[in-house]
């Protein structure tokens, strides 16, 4: 069975303004990424320091997270690059905070709120 293919037909006026907005959604999300990763580590008694914003061993961070927040690991992965990109979270949402560990062990916090929401992967995010 061949399914029916659409065909759409756009000015190149208007395909100049596509490829604008997709280019400034790109521009934002990428200077978004750049100020997520500014985030200061305040909460955790850490100065943030431009030149080098990894200052505390990984097992500093989570020694930190758990003390002041009760936070305890949720989520993570693996970069292209080698880094650790871990969420940890209050049992009960209250918390949350993102970190990167590079593979030397440094790490820094480049993200942090409160809110969490524990989903189940079977059920999936109501919104």
């Amino acid at each position: 069975m061949r399914y029916p293919v659409l065909r759409i037909r756009l000015s190149p006026d208007t395909k100049v303004r596509l490829l604008l907005t997709a280019v400034m959604g790109s521009v934002l999300a990428f200077m978004l990424v750049l100020d997520i990763q500014q985030a200061t580590a305040q909460d955790l008694g850490q100065e943030y320091n431009a030149q080098e914003p990894y200052g505390l061993s990984r097992d500093e961070v989570v020694a930190n997270l758990g003390r002041a927040y009760a936070e305890t690991p949720v989520a993570g992965g693996i970069a292209a690059n080698g880094n650790i990109l871990e969420v940890f979270a209050s049992p009960e949402g209250d918390f949350w905070t993102i970190i990167v560990t590079r593979p030397d062990g440094m790490s820094s916090v480049v993200a942090e709120g409160g809110g969490w929401t524990f989903i189940n992967a079977l059920d999936g995010l109501r919104v």
